[in-house]
């Protein structure tokens, strides 16, 4: 069964990488904000992957309208249980984390980056998010599902410049951290470094590609999506729904306060 998996994830990413867009420059790397991965494999949850079913796949998205009215991303901190339990802390209990660290900025931001990437892995793990797009789900369409999500929290995280320079490479390598864990997940025992270098290269492609679009506006957003989403086949109707769905989340986050992102306490709007 492994040598299965392994096989499948082979010919997905090696047809993923004939209709990748763009390989990125080394300059990539700070366009984005951060970094190649260096910290340790933190835990993070691995997501069991399914297939959109056929009828689903052949509808139009209706999720996000052109005249949607974007808000804020934030929830309540009775929402996000972690973060709820971390502020309930009182007494001699919090005195004591308080004197191992627990509080410092650098394991706050840790625990926000962590909290933060749970929330994109919650996000592009629903099915409804494939079907309403019309996505097949696979081990590569979920890949650049992720990646686009992963590109619109660092998109935000960059215009606050050097304040969240370290929270970004924490939330990144939180990301990265996962992609080899669901490597790991699909069976694949063999190249291990190679397939996880080829998954990177694919997110910094995928990424630049929609700064680029961004910048160019017009339709460039909705053929990048059609490239890396879709790798350019079918009805392209799919990635306009698509784009519609990135520029509400795009214009949401830019509503949503800083210290709500950076402590993990967002909710994509699936």
């Amino acid at each position: 069964m492994r040598a299965v998996a392994a096989r499948r994830l082979a010919r997905e990413l090696s047809r993923r990488g004939r209709a990748a867009t763009v390989h990125a420059p080394p300059s990539a790397l700070e366009r984005c904000g951060v970094g190649a991965s260096t910290s340790a494999p933190r835990a993070s949850a691995s997501r069991e992957l399914r297939t959109s079913s056929p009828t689903a796949l052949a509808q139009p998205a209706t999720t996000f309208a052109a005249n949607a009215r974007p808000s804020s991303l934030e929830i309540a901190v009775e929402e996000a249980e972690e973060a709820m339990v971390e502020a309930n802390i009182t007494g001699w209990r919090r005195m004591a984390l308080a004197l191992g660290g627990y509080f410092s900025r650098e394991s706050r931001s840790v625990r926000g980056a962590e909290r933060l990437y749970e929330e994109v892995s919650r996000a592009t793990s629903e099915s409804a998010l494939y079907d309403a797009h019309g996505v097949e789900r696979t081990f590569a369409s979920e890949h650049a599902m992720r990646c686009l999500h992963v590109w619109l929290c660092l998109g935000r995280l960059r215009k606050e410049r050097e304040d969240a320079k370290e929270f970004s490479q924490i939330f990144y390598d939180a990301f990265q951290d996962n992609v080899e864990r669901r490597v790991y997940d699909e069976g694949v025992r063999v190249r291990v470094r190679k397939w996880l270098q080829d998954l990177e290269r694919t997110f910094y492609g995928n990424a630049v590609s929609y700064d680029k679009a961004l910048d160019l506006g017009g339709a460039e957003l909705v053929k990048a999506l059609h490239r890396n989403v879709y790798e350019g086949e079918g009805d392209v109707e799919r990635a306009k729904a698509l784009e519609r769905y990135v520029r509400h989340h795009l214009a949401s986050l830019a509503l949503t306060p800083t210290d709500a992102l950076m402590d993990g306490r967002i909710r994509f709007k699936v």
